[in-house]
């Protein structure tokens, strides 16, 4: 198991208690220390002082050598910080294929993300490359007041399980800077704005649709096309 902000280790002890071996990383150094007073050297237990993430694109080298070598299946079991949740996610999902699975308490607001169909108040880029990569499911939903001390926003558990089909590398690279490109305008209809940029795919582009009203697959596909008419996709051109 994974375990990103463990505090003081309620989960924590749950976890080593049902026999699972958990590599636990904490940013703050007060908590890494109540956290080796509570377990000392207990088996199965890699406590890593630091942040999960090595600035925005990037995680930890120290993360994932903690979690095992390459082929050896992880879930992530967290009450996840909120500023880290979006990011880790779709990061662990892009870059971390021996994932089995996220059970994760998010703010409410970021579970609709992951989960927002088409044409919802909550759908963007998020939940196009999240779907993409994941199904993701709201377990529940938990106020603010149930926390010590309370958040002014609500959470939500989120479950997401990788899926076994993905796009090549290259591909979920232009859906990234796609989707950030396509939702930067999301009023807009996609097709002209696409027409001109790349004319070559624009087939793949729904007419009509702004932005927010494409699902995931159409602009996966959209990806493909981007890709197959410009192998380095050529995003970032005026």
């Amino acid at each position: 198991m994974l375990e990103v902000g463990p505090g003081s280790g309620a989960l924590t002890r749950r976890l080593l208690a049902a026999g699972a071996a958990v590599t636990a990383v904490e940013l703050d150094r007060g908590l890494c220390g109540v956290l080796r007073e509570e377990f000392g050297d207990r088996e199965g237990l890699t406590l890593i002082e630091g942040d999960i993430l090595a600035g925005k694109h990037a995680l930890n080298p120290a993360v994932l050598s903690g979690i095992g070598a390459p082929g050896t299946a992880f879930s992530l079991v967290a009450n996840l910080p909120f500023n880290v949740a979006t990011p880790l996610l779709l990061l662990l999902l892009e870059l971390c294929p021996d994932m089995e699975k996220a059970v994760v308490t998010v703010q409410d607001e970021v579970a609709d993300r992951f989960i927002a169909a088409s044409g919802a108040q909550a759908y963007g880029g998020v939940s196009v490359l999240a779907q993409t990569l994941a199904a993701a499911e709201k377990l529940l939903r938990i106020e603010g007041r149930s926390f010590s001390p309370p958040p002014k926003v609500d959470a939500a558990v989120l479950r997401v399980t990788p899926r076994v089909e993905r796009p090549p590398q290259a591909v979920y690279t232009v859906l990234k800077e796609l989707v950030a490109w396509a939702f930067s305008q999301r009023r807009k209809q996609l097709l002209p704005r696409v027409a001109s940029k790349w004319p070559g795919a624009a087939c793949a582009c729904p007419a009509r649709a702004r932005p927010e009203e494409i699902a995931p697959a159409v602009y996966l596909a959209l990806a493909e096309a981007i890709n197959a008419v410009e192998p380095r996709g050529g995003l970032r051109a005026s």
